[in-house]
């Protein structure tokens, strides 16, 4: 009895960005010689897979998301067989390498005050934000800050966690004009005036405005 192969069908799981690999499996054969010689697909591949017509391995780096059905041959002496291999490809997740630097920032302030530049998550076009904007730093420190890369193709990639690391000095006087301490006030205190005597109060640093005072009778 001449049989051709007959192939398993297969469902085959997968991650964009990730190399993805399956086998065209054939049964019922009775012996070497009626081993199949060539393996091929009547219906076409992604242009991100490629298959082997010697071996019947299908390989390659999933670019799109997508689920879709292939149609594969197997042919021997005794005929060809075909069967269906089921590749479900799912979003992939960037790998941040290096993280982000985040800018200067003080105590009292909130992450909306600092600003993220250069960074990479697979070489992909995207932005990187600070998870929680309104996070504040209370007093100086070492602090780690949750950051998330959002890439420009949400279709076949999710978005990225991630962190940055950032020390927060005190707050400087030559830093931010919204954090800047005003010197204490300068009172001067008079016991007593002579009767009918005027006292001139001059400023000598600029930091006191000159005043006049008269005692009343």
């Amino acid at each position: 009895v001449r049989m051709p192969p007959v192939i398993t069908s297969q469902t085959i799981n997968g991650t964009v960005g990730r190399f993805v690999s399956a086998n065209i499996s054939a049964t019922n054969m009775v012996g070497i010689e009626f081993a199949p010689t060539s393996y091929g697909n009547s219906t076409a591949l992604p242009s991100w897979l490629t298959l082997d017509s010697t071996t019947g391995a299908i390989t390659g780096n999933a670019t799109t998301a997508d689920t879709f059905t292939v149609v594969v041959t197997a042919t021997s002496s005794h005929g060809t067989g075909t069967g269906n291999l089921t590749f479900v490809i799912g979003r992939g997740t960037p790998i941040i390498n290096p993280p982000p630097t985040a800018g200067a920032i003080f105590e009292g302030q909130s992450l909306g005050n600092s600003t993220l530049t250069g960074g990479s998550a697979s070489g992909l076009p995207g932005i990187f934000t600070f998870t929680d904007p309104s996070e504040t730093f209370p007093s100086p420190g070492n602090y780690t800050a949750n950051i998330t890369f959002t890439p420009t193709d949400l279709t076949n990639w999710n978005t990225a966690p991630g962190n940055v690391s950032r020390s927060v000095p005190p707050c400087a006087v030559s830093s931010h004009p919204s954090q800047r301490k005003r010197p204490p006030l300068r009172r001067l205190k008079v016991h007593s005036f002579p009767s009918g005597e005027e006292v001139q109060l001059s400023a000598i640093s600029g930091s006191i405005r000159s005043s006049t005072a008269r005692r009343s009778r």
